[in-house]
């Protein structure tokens, strides 16, 4: 039952992510003219990106 949640929280992680990618730029940042604010999320998000990786692959078992 672990295993199971465990990977449903992996999922709904990725989904969330992926859906950040597509929703931020083009709904609350589209009004933005200055680069900061798509810099900063693009810097945010790639973070996020590279900490759920890691997590992942920490995790696998050879």
């Amino acid at each position: 039952m672990a295993a199971y949640i465990n990977r449903f929280a992996w999922f709904v992680a990725l989904a969330a992510i992926v859906l950040l990618a597509y929703a931020v730029p083009y709904l609350f940042l589209s009004s933005v003219e200055r680069l900061a604010g798509a810099f900063l999320f693009w810097t945010l998000f790639g973070g996020c990106a590279v900490a759920l990786i890691i997590y992942a692959t920490t995790r696998w078992r050879v």
